[in-house]
């Protein structure tokens, strides 16, 4: 932990002091959250109204970011979410870390540490259980280190405290970052109630951390907290079957979002199978079918069944995961229209009910079935993404000037019109300081090959999860593989949101000394998406209102470009390569020395409007 205690250091003081430590090309990993709001606040003082009977049960599965009021108090202080667990028995965790559900640190001193996150039940009333019965109430859970997060340090500790009826609290369980255990899979840990001290009409219990407080750099995850009466110790089995995680890989390839007219000119067999993951809770075998619905709303709505009544073949065994493919719908009866909402309703047909104990008593505000549907959207406009909409982290890069690329790929010629960018609150806050948007046609030396350079103010913090779209003054033409990316401005950190659901490799780039290298190490997917519209190039400027020369034609060492105001010119060989690129001038020289001889296209952007010309280098 030395290396990112001495970068917390530098945060705190508003520096990058620490940058010789880090090494001057380094991506930098902030904390997230939201701002705090004070109305979503409330004292902790309980009624006996709060009090809570067995069966207790929570898997997480509903929607976060704070824990469910209806189990936990209100000062608890975790973040549920759906994306920090790897392989979770439910979609849905709570997370430790050393930050506040907000994304602050806890602390901002250099090398904070202490008991943090917490997550405190309700009081239950172990009374109403018959006195014969109480040995018989265990507590389970299942606990992850790490995940998607950081790895805990041997100082650092997940515990379980009991409340006794005197109000003083034992500690029943705890581990620490030294425990050997996968990092991707989640362990199973039971409790009794057996001691006497634990039976009283307020009994709560309460999981807390221990980490470094200056932010997410300690993480366990939490899942399946289930406590009652009639269960044993060691027994991690329940009726239950579950969605384990949202649906794996990209929708269209590398890409999860992409314009809505490319989606159309798509063959069905193009689409890649999406990975759906479920759990089989029980001991016992359990045969499973699912459904598949989607609604596609454009100008009009179309409703497809995908998956209907589809058995899970062989039958899904007791404690099995299982991974089931999810069939692409058929792009040729989409519906019209420059966007494309898709809605997709997952459910699995389990068979299971609302909660029952061993002697058959029924309960129905728990229910198993609950965790067994998912619906999720995709919403289909004009841009690319790799991501999948959800910051887990955020990434920035650790030096005034620095840059960085980010790599995207179009199969045919198009036009930059916007970027959108997940700009995260970051402890500090980040509203207002500066960057510099970019977009490169090629990876090259100085600024050669920047087709867009937007320097910007960083905008309000829009939400969790929230795109900005900030608008290019002058459209930037591209064709084949693109880059966008920005240019830090200052000494204060300045970051885009970082998903960590998967990885991709040589996306990333960064240049802090003239020299751009390829970033191995990002550990997921920067929320940063351009904007594409052909319309735009049409819908600039008419062709007879631009008038522009080339000369001379043929050329030998130097072409020379009269009659554009601004924007950028790229040469293309026969083969349809890019050999040249730049910025045009009013008056522009391009060196085309280097050039072989033959026939280019110069094909210029000005004033929003794309125009190609043909000229000969002897």
């Amino acid at each position: 932990m030395t290396l990112k205690f001495r970068w917390i250091t530098c945060l705190s003081l508003g520096l990058w002091a620490c940058l010789p430590l880090l090494g001057v090309a380094q991506l930098v990993v902030y904390p997230i959250g939201v701002p705090d709001d004070p109305s979503r606040i409330r004292p902790l003082g309980l009624s006996m109204n709060d009090t809570l009977t067995l069966p207790f049960f929570d898997d997480f599965s509903a929607e976060g970011p704070l824990p469910n009021p209806l189990w936990w108090t209100p000062n608890s202080r975790v973040w549920v979410n759906r994306t920090m667990a790897i392989n979770p028995l439910s979609l849905g965790t709570a997370t430790f870390d050393g930050a506040k559900p907000d994304g602050r640190p806890y602390v901002e001193d250099a090398q904070p540490t202490g008991f943090g996150d917490s997550l405190m039940s309700k009081p239950i009333n172990i009374l109403q259980i018959p006195q014969n019965q109480r040995s018989t109430i265990v507590l389970s859970f299942f606990w992850q280190k790490q995940g998607r997060g950081e790895i805990p340090d041997q100082n650092d500790v997940l515990q379980l405290l009991f409340k006794r009826a005197n109000g003083n609290w034992d500690v029943v369980w705890q581990v620490n970052g030294l425990a050997e255990v996968p990092t991707t899979t989640f362990q199973f840990e039971s409790i009794a109630l057996s001691n006497p001290a634990y039976h009283h009409a307020g009994f709560q219990f309460l999981f807390r951390s221990a980490a470094n407080l200056g932010g997410p750099f300690d993480t366990w995850n939490l899942d399946y907290v289930w406590m009652d009466a009639q269960r044993r110790v060691n027994n991690p089995a329940s009726k239950d079957r579950s969605i384990s995680a949202l649906p794996e890989g990209g929708f269209f390839g590398e890409y999860t979002h992409i314009p809505a007219q490319w989606l159309r000119n798509k063959e069905i067999g193009s689409l890649d199978t999406l990975q759906m993951v479920i759990n089989n809770l029980d001991s016992l075998l359990q045969p499973l079918e699912y459904d598949l619905n989607l609604t596609i709303k454009g100008i009009d709505t179309l409703r497809q069944i995908i998956h209907d009544g589809e058995v899970v073949e062989p039958i899904v065994q007791g404690r099995e995961q299982r991974t089931i493919p999810i069939f692409p719908f058929n792009p040729s009866l989409l519906p019209q229209g420059d966007s494309l909402l898709l809605e997709f309703f997952f459910r699995l047909q389990s068979g299971d009910e609302f909660y029952r104990r061993t002697d058959g008593t029924v309960f129905p505000h728990v229910s198993f079935a609950a965790n067994d549907t998912l619906s999720f959207r995709l919403l289909l406009e004009k841009t690319l993404a790799y991501d999948d909409g959800t910051a887990e982290f955020s990434i920035g890069i650790a030096q005034n000037g620095g840059r960085v690329a980010y790599a995207f790929q179009v199969d045919e010629p198009d036009v930059i019109e916007a970027l959108d960018i997940h700009f995260p609150f970051i402890p500090g806050g980040q509203v207002n300081r500066r960057m510099e948007l970019l977009i490169y046609s090629e990876l090259a030396n100085g600024n050669q090959g920047i087709l867009t350079m937007h320097p910007i103010n960083i905008p309000e913090y829009a939400g969790r999860d929230v795109f900005t779209r900030i608008k290019l003054p002058r459209p930037a033409f591209v064709e084949g593989t693109f880059y966008i990316g920005w240019q830090h401005i200052g000494n204060l950190p300045v970051a885009v949101g970082l998903d960590k659901s998967r990885t991709l490799s040589n996306k990333v780039f960064t240049n802090t000394r003239g020299t751009w290298e390829a970033v191995t190490d990002v550990g997921g997917l920067l929320m940063l998406r351009p904007v594409l519209n052909k319309g735009v190039v049409a819908a600039a400027l008419p062709p007879a209102d631009l008038h522009w020369q080339l000369y001379p034609n043929p050329a030998i060492d130097v072409l020379y470009l009269q009659g554009l105001k601004s924007g950028q010119y790229q040469i293309i060989n026969v083969l349809g390569q890019n050999v040249r690129s730049g910025q045009i001038f009013p008056e522009t020289a391009i060196d085309i020395s280097g050039l072989s001889q033959g026939m280019y296209i110069l094909r210029v952007v000005d004033q929003g409007f794309v125009q190609s010309k043909k000229f000969i280098k002897r």
